[in-house]
């Protein structure tokens, strides 16, 4: 079976085996795509409690976790952190793991529950961090994902004030100094035009014009409004994602 390309395999332990062929594909093939049991359930067409056996050798031993929030049980494919203990298989991350490593339970199921939302409203959603920063400089303010427009992966910024976003050490500036050619900025439903009036002060602010765009998404359509530097008013544009074109 061909194995995530991503994850660097330790040739030194075994890798994970579970009994059902579909579950061992998205554990090993497709690892960013599940999160929680029933997902993994879900994905790969058998019962939750079946789930949780196939994966019960290896959270007794401690390779595997379950974490629980709210009504959803998530699977930690490195409780014990990386590099995993000698005596634990080889897993590569999952998108649970992804979220942990950089957030508290609680925020890790705030952006998990964003991710979802998103997708179901038509956006592709890219995880790998290694993707997401492609070209970029250093961040201080690193996003948890990105979504795919074009060729291009933008990073999202979820639910961020005002301030954050516009202000003269604010996210814009950040990412523009690391050289994104746009971010997408996530806003409460009604805060659309308080956002966009940010963005174009910001952009208006500069003797010489950024090069970043911003893409602003309304909760919950996430509809793309687009406020580009090379338009000379920096008027926002109500697009749609099918025809979204970002300049490189």
């Amino acid at each position: 079976m061909q194995r995530s390309s991503e994850h660097v395999w330790d040739p030194t332990r075994p890798t994970i085996s579970l009994a059902d062929p579909r579950l061992n594909q998205l554990i090993i093939r497709h690892p960013d795509r599940c999160a929680s049991l029933t997902e993994y359930a879900q994905a790969a067409g058998i019962d939750t409690s079946e789930v949780v056996e196939l994966f019960g050798p290896y959270l007794d031993n401690g390779t595997l976790a379950l974490e629980f929030v709210g009504d959803e049980v998530f699977l930690h494919t490195a409780p014990s952190g990386r590099p995993a203990p000698i005596s634990h298989a080889d897993v590569p991350a999952n998108l649970w793991e992804r979220l942990r490593n950089r957030s508290s339970i609680e925020m890790s199921f705030a952006v998990w529950r964003l991710i979802r939302s998103m997708e179901r409203a038509g956006w592709g959603v890219e995880t790998s961090l290694t993707k997401v920063l492609y070209g970029l400089g250093p961040l201080v303010r690193a996003p948890y994902f990105g979504v795919r427009v074009g060729a291009q992966v933008v990073p999202v910024l979820p639910f961020p004030s005002v301030d954050e976003v516009a202000g003269p050490s604010g996210l814009l500036a950040e990412y523009n100094r690391a050289g994104a050619p746009a971010v997408a900025v996530v806003c409460d439903e009604g805060a659309l035009d308080e956002m966009c009036t940010a963005v174009r002060r910001w952009v208006l602010s500069h003797r010489f014009l950024p090069t970043i765009s911003t893409l602003v998404l309304e909760s919950p359509r996430y509809s793309p409004v687009l406020l580009a530097p090379s338009d000379g008013s920096i008027e926002p544009v109500s697009v749609s994602r099918e025809t979204l074109v970002l300049q490189s």
